[in-house]
């Protein structure tokens, strides 16, 4: 079964998180308890999450991902920062050729020029350059290997919306539920023997409702003059 794992977050500049550096340690993986993520109104938890969500490639990074008030008291310099490492099983491709890993390091990398916000994107690292780049050591085998794992979140503040399309993890869950469930229909031999048995018995009552009818009289009549 595939696997992800959140190990670590550190986070600077992002929002409500300062210019200083917070690292963030998850439970290990002996740890067979829900983790949940308290505290009181507008302490960091939605920035928090939104870290996860931009780190696991959830929410994709692109250009117009971010704006100035993203970074910290709306300071061009104070750029955000987010850095998550995780660990993950290792999924076939569909080619065989290459493994799908999530395992090591993604940090959000943001482009400026002057007082404008140029681009975004996450870089995946087995281990971290020592002077975070970026460049040295990338984990080419994350790149496009979110769709070999299954990950799904629910915003419940927007569960009538989420719930009504496919294009959220609510709607996915929900798609991949159906789906799941119809193979598991589709490759039952008891339900489909009772399918079948069903189907005929259903035109059996249909043929008995109809027998001797003005219904069955005319559709024979219909019949003979095609």
């Amino acid at each position: 079964m595939s696997y992800i794992r959140i190990d670590e977050i550190t986070i600077k500049n992002y929002r409500s998180f300062g210019n200083k550096k917070q690292n963030i340690i998850f439970p290990r993986a002996d740890y067979r308890r829900p983790t949940a993520i308290i505290g009181y109104n507008n302490v960091g938890k939605t920035n928090l999450m939104n870290v996860i969500l931009h780190a696991l490639q959830i929410n994709y990074v692109s250009d117009d991902t971010f704006t100035l008030d993203d970074f910290h008291d709306r300071e061009i310099e104070n750029v955000p920062f987010m850095l998550l490492r995780r660990s993950s099983s290792k999924e076939d491709k569909i080619d065989r050729d290459k493994l799908a890993i999530l395992d090591g390091y993604h940090r959000l990398k943001i482009f400026i020029d002057g007082n404008e916000i140029e681009g975004a994107k996450i870089i995946s690292l087995n281990t971290l350059s020592p002077n975070y780049n970026g460049e040295p050591d990338q984990n080419f085998q994350a790149f496009g290997a979110k769709k070999y794992f299954n990950i799904f979140n629910i915003n419940f503040h927007k569960i009538k919306e989420e719930i009504n399309t496919k294009k959220t993890s609510w709607g996915k869950i929900r798609s991949f539920l159906g789906s799941h469930i119809q193979k598991v229909i589709e490759s039952d031999d008891v339900i489909l023997r009772k399918k079948s048995e069903f189907i005929n018995d259903i035109s059996h009552a249909v043929m008995k409702v109809k027998e001797k009818t003005e219904l069955s009289n005319f559709v024979s009549k219909i019949k003979k003059n095609l």
